[in-house]
């Protein structure tokens, strides 16, 4: 995801302008060629950072949870003990062995846990994993009470005893906390401890509900509970920084067949990979991208957000894996090449044994042209690029994140295209006119909208000028460019006066609507849903707008 926040839009370009020390210290690794860091990055230890996965985790709990909290509150009849499954009771000698054995792991795996932090002195992980367990009983206990019944599905008669040793024990707030604690400490558990109590709470849900001390619809509560709870915690306070530094890059390289002598850094912070500088045995420098699961999480969820909120943009579906993704990479530059455009030369795709993928490049001596200063944008470069984005469209190849930092000025003067990470082939005509809408943009917010529409018209002619016009708006653009002109009033404005000037009666001056929900609609939609659940019920004189839909007479439906 630049990817935007997250995909493609925020990738380095291959310049190094400095060659940090090489280390494996994540301190030294996020202490130069850094970008400046955002407000809520700085509560973060050096040694973390935040897994887009979490996010993604958090999300999908979340609304899991919202629909099974709703579907209690209008269905209070799962919440009712006759709901349980008792294939064994629990006044059985089989209930209560299995009730037995399901408080001695409970109890055990949090001594476990407490011994584990402490031998390891990891006080600050086990107050989170503390902090997550109580918010997320108290959120489990808060949504049992607003839905009606709480506590357990067990008669009052079997909850007799200590809160321990009692049939009760756990209940659904205790089952959400620990499934809290899971996710929580899951980034610092191995992969056999993470399946480990992965499977004993499976075990603990299983007999709970067989000897009916649970219903199913508190196990599916108690684990959205606990699930949204935990990836909220490491979303709020990072995970470990386990990424591939410069020693695993080189090891990569070599066992890929790349002998490399020395590997530097990574360069920058960068959403769509961590880039580095390596020097192979005979002199030569390459630009090494290095792409793990954080960045294929990123590029789901930013492709995701983009599919709900805008329609129209030519977005397609992400790759099936992360090696189809950094193939998919690989192939567009290899075509643009072939179709003349001045990139930089791809190497080879290389499988780390950690899973990530990295990808080598031909290492461009030069600046990304968002580090060019204004005054050396001349009309003549403008030109220059403009030409390199015309072969390209005339291969159908769209680029898709057309701004500063993925155009690289060689010593020589030249621009280069990089980071096809969201490139795509066959690429549609509203693609390219996107394109050109980006770049047209981004040099109109760095040379003026004059001068970047008549470089474009130079090149691409009036008709290709044109068909950016009704995209001239900030929906069509990726979050790099939205930034690159915050500030400038009346720059898109301006921009798109002068391209319709360009282009004469061939361009559309209506903009083309690309967002799929206005917030106005979400507020039609939410009050239509409080008359239905409110008024109705009301107005038909019954308990629930269910018993309405019940006694309607449907021939008035036409």
């Amino acid at each position: 995801m630049t990817r935007r926040t997250t995909s493609a839009a925020d990738r380095t370009s291959g310049t190094v302008t400095e060659e940090p020390p090489t280390t494996d210290s994540p301190r030294m690794r996020l202490a130069h060629g850094e970008r400046k860091t955002r407000p809520w990055d700085r509560v973060l230890a050096p040694a973390r950072y935040r897994h887009p996965g979490d996010v993604i985790r958090l999300i999908a709990a979340g609304l899991v949870l919202a629909v099974a909290a709703v579907t209690a509150v209008l269905l209070p009849a799962l919440l009712r003990p006759a709901a349980a499954i008792t294939a064994v009771g629990p006044a059985t000698a089989a209930g209560q062995v299995l009730t037995g054995l399901v408080q001695v792991t409970v109890a055990a795996a949090a001594l476990v846990l407490l011994v584990a932090a402490l031998r390891y002195r990891r006080f600050r992980v086990l107050v989170t994993v503390a902090g997550g367990f109580a918010g997320a009983a108290a959120l489990m206990a808060a949504i049992t009470y607003l839905a009606g019944p709480g506590g357990s599905a067990l008669p009052v008669g079997l909850r007799q005893g200590s809160w321990l040793a009692g049939a009760g024990f756990p209940d659904p707030a205790v089952l959400a906390g620990l499934v809290a604690v899971t996710v929580a400490a899951a980034p610092w558990l191995s992969r056999p401890w993470r399946r480990a109590a992965w499977a004993m709470l499976l075990l603990i849900g299983v007999a709970r509900l067989v000897t009916g001390g649970l219903l199913p619809m508190q196990v599916v509560l108690a684990l959205a509970t606990g699930v949204t709870v935990g990836a909220g915690l490491l979303v709020a306070f990072g995970v470990p920084d386990r990424r591939m530094g410069c020693a695993g890059v080189a090891a990569a390289l070599r066992a890929g067949g790349v002998p490399v002598g020395q590997v530097t850094g990574p360069l920058a912070t960068a959403k769509g990979s961590r880039p580095f500088e390596a020097v192979t045995g005979d002199g030569r420098a390459l630009f090494v991208k290095v792409f793990g699961s954080d960045q294929r999480d990123a590029d789901l969820l930013y492709r995701a957000w983009r599919g709900v909120r805008l329609r129209d943009v030519g977005d397609t579906r992400p790759a099936a894996s992360l090696l189809a993704a950094v193939e998919h990479e690989a192939l567009l530059a290899v075509m643009a090449e072939r179709a003349g455009v001045a990139v930089p030369h791809v190497g080879q795709v290389i499988r780390a044994k950690d899973g990530s993928v990295l990808l080598t490049m031909e290492l461009v001596a030069g600046q990304s042209l968002d580090h060019i200063p204004d005054d050396r944008i001349t009309d003549q470069l403008a030109r220059s690029l403009w030409r390199e984005v015309d072969r390209l469209h005339q291969a159908r190849i769209a680029h898709r994140s057309l701004h500063g930092s993925n155009i690289m000025i060689s010593q020589d003067g030249c621009p280069r295209l990089t980071d096809f990470s969201f490139a795509e082939l066959a690429a549609t005509s509203r693609q390219r006119a996107i394109d050109v809408a980006e770049l047209l943009t981004w040099l109109a917010g760095r040379i003026g909208p004059d001068r970047a529409v008549a470089a474009a018209a130079a090149v691409i002619g009036a008709s290709g000028v044109a068909a950016a016009v009704p995209l001239l708006q900030p929906l069509a653009l990726s979050a790099g460019t939205r930034r690159e002109i915050k500030g400038q009033d009346g720059l898109l404005k301006n921009t798109r006066a002068a391209a319709i000037a360009a282009s004469g009666d061939d361009a559309d001056k209506d903009l083309v609507r690309l967002q799929r929900v206005r917030p106005r609609t979400l507020l039609a939609i939410a009050a239509l849903a409080g008359a239905f659940y409110f008024l109705l019920p009301q107005i038909a004189d019954v308990s629930s707008s269910w018993h309405a839909l019940q006694h309607v007479n449907w021939a008035w439906l036409p």
